[in-house]
């Protein structure tokens, strides 16, 4: 009876963490108009507050949508290149643009659904100070640059998965369940 209770408190504590876990986006960009910058990096949500439905939000906090963590770096660009994170967006950590015209499917890149129609950020929510000369930002859908010409457009978005480790304790604690239920054994 004892493990009985050891389990459902496992299983319960992987349920909860499972649904306060962040999710992260590994992002990649491509110089446009003869540009050849390129930039990689990742954006990280509390999927909690991650929006994945119809959804239209334009310079809004990174704290409505859930944006706990973003990381850029850019090469190859005449004016970017560097390592940019949410500390250079300004002092309220930038304002984003996220829209979509329904939800969309995490296990695929979300760059090419139909329902993603804009990932962006700016450098400052409600016109508070300006950013750091040279980072990036929203110009358009799915673009950034550093509004003196040189343009990256996003081409992947895709979520990083869950560990393995997550999936491993979940399928022993359902084995372990099984088991007990099936041999009629007091776990």
């Amino acid at each position: 009876m004892r493990i009985k209770a050891l389990v459902a408190t496992a299983a319960l504590m992987c349920v909860g963490a499972a649904q306060a876990a962040p999710i992260t986006f590994v992002l990649e960009y491509a110089g446009v108009s003869g540009s050849s910058a390129t930039a990689s990096g990742s954006v990280t949500f509390d999927d909690a507050l991650f929006p994945n439905e119809l959804s239209a939000f334009f310079n809004a906090a990174g704290t409505s949508i859930g944006v706990l963590g973003f990381e850029l770096t850019i090469t190859g660009s005449a004016n970017m290149d560097g390592d940019y994170t949410l500390a250079d967006l300004g002092p309220s950590n930038g304002s984003w643009v996220w829209q979509l015209a329904g939800p969309l499917d995490l296990t695929q890149n979300l760059v090419g659904q139909a329902n993603f129609t804009d990932f962006n950020w700016l450098c400052e929510i409600n016109g508070g100070g300006p950013c750091a000369a040279g980072t990036p930002q929203g110009l358009g859908p799915l673009l950034i640059g550093d509004g003196l010409g040189e343009d990256l457009a996003l081409i992947s978005m895709t979520a990083v998965p869950l560990p393995g480790a997550v999936w491993l304790l979940g399928s022993a604690l359902l084995g372990v369940a099984v088991r007990a239920r099936t041999t009629g054994a007091s776990v």
